[in-house]
């Protein structure tokens, strides 16, 4: 690249340093392989570590900490940069991790600062508090999991090195990690089972990593370490703030604005039976997010009659829901199935309002109302093959006991007969 070449030393320094990630490092360099380069060579550390700062911002200290699994017993935050060197393997880890906060954050200003918006509107004081929360909890996480395999209870002071307002940031962001949890383990509920699936109590200590992995890939775990074990987070940070003065209840107040200062509609009412349900409204822009806190169980449950212990039909209908495509992704779109719900005119409520806002128990009297005749639709848009329809429908008991007569005939009609057989 010619260019370069005519371009002074101060110019060509600066080019570096404001490089907003490694990614672009590593193509600027493969172009320019000798004044770049060699400007590059000149100033590797401090060129590493203006470009970490970009990538990651002021929450830089606790990052690198992360990369490094460094003790924070020993190594504290306002040092550790001039102490480690950013070499290729830390800076391309320091990269993955930075993304992984940023999908973590998106997700928490969707779920708590502005519901309308998959992007996070995080101010940048509340960024840096969840950025900073997030990078300290996943140190503490692997530092937990590192001494426990060493028999070393070190980890125990490990909270101690951290001011109070960061202890709160920690128990927010270590809250919603077990919440995004939960809501990954609604997506595994199965149709059959008698209740929600939930989380283990400690598996949001396998760290911010894990809970953004197992959110985005819908799999639940089958083993991890942390299952086994007996330490408690939680009583470890009520033990920690209560040496500082900060009893339970003025805890759990204080963690609920530890991030954010206000929240976007955290007052508005619900569209339809006109609650005061706030960020926990539901409307075009956070329907996707539906599919973490309606299970497939739940849904089943909202037929009429006997249509939820037809175990042929919920079958169907499960798989349809959990379908995966050859990368293993749901395929199921749970803002197109609003949508069509929406959209049905067959009954007294006529079309929903698409652009409006519900609360959870208003769209769930929607799918109660309108689920059989969509499922209907889906399977014959589908080419799904459908049998002769049972006098009785969907009140049929003998859909519930016997399988050859739930296979046999269609119970997703209106009864045409008066008692079900």
């Amino acid at each position: 690249m010619p260019i370069f070449d005519q371009l002074p030393q101060d110019v060509l320094d600066g080019i570096l340093l404001s490089l907003p990630d490694f990614t672009t490092l590593s193509a600027v360099l493969r172009t320019s392989k000798s004044h770049l380069y060699n400007t590059f060579q000149a100033h590797p550390k401090s060129t590493a570590l203006s470009i970490a700062y970009n990538l990651v911002g002021p929450a830089l200290p606790q990052a690198v900490r992360v990369v490094f699994n460094a003790d924070p017993k020993l190594c504290d935050e306002d040092t550790i940069l001039a102490d480690r060197v950013l070499d290729r393997d830390a800076c391309e880890l320091l990269q993955q991790n930075a993304a992984i906060v940023q999908r973590l954050e998106d997700l928490f200003s969707f779920r708590n600062k502005d519901r309308s918006s998959a992007a996070s509107k995080l101010t940048s004081e509340e960024s840096l508090r969840f950025h900073r929360a997030a990078y300290r909890f996943w140190l503490y996480c692997k530092r937990v999991q590192a001494e426990l395999e060493e028999n070393d209870t070190g980890y125990e002071q490990i909270l101690d090195s951290w001011p109070t307002d960061g202890l709160l940031e920690i128990d927010r962001v270590a809250s919603f990690l077990q919440d995004v949890l939960s809501w990954t383990f609604v997506l595994g509920t199965e149709w059959s089972d008698g209740w929600d699936s939930s989380p283990p109590a400690v598996l949001f200590m396998g760290g911010p990593d894990t809970a953004l992995s197992y959110w985005e890939s819908a799999e639940l775990p089958e083993t991890l370490w942390v299952w086994h074990l007996t330490f408690n987070f939680d009583e470890q940070l009520r033990t920690t703030l209560a040496r500082r003065n900060i009893k339970a209840d003025a805890q759990v107040t204080e963690r609920a604005k530890a991030i954010i200062d206000t929240a976007y509609g955290s007052q508005d009412d619900c569209y339809r039976c006109h609650e005061p349900k706030g960020l926990d409204l539901w409307g075009r822009p956070n329907w996707q997010l539906l599919r973490g806190i309606i299970s497939v169980r739940r849904l089943i449950q909202t037929l009429e009659g006997n249509l939820s212990r037809n175990s042929h039909e919920m079958s169907q209908l499960a798989d349809h829901i959990q379908a995966r495509d050859d990368d293993l992704r749901l395929t199921f779109d749970w803002a197109k199935f609003i949508e069509e719900l929406c959209d049905m005119d067959g009954d007294a409520e006529g079309p929903w309002d698409k652009d409006q806002w519900y609360c959870l128990d208003c769209l769930l009297a929607l799918v109660r109302l309108r689920l059989r005749e969509w499922w209907t639709a889906t399977k014959v848009k589908e080419g799904m093959q459908f049998k002769p329809d049972c006098w009785y429908g969907y009140n049929c008991r003998t859909q519930v006991h016997r399988a050859q007569h739930a296979t046999k005939l269609n119970h997703l009609c209106t009864p045409t007969r008066g008692d079900p057989a």
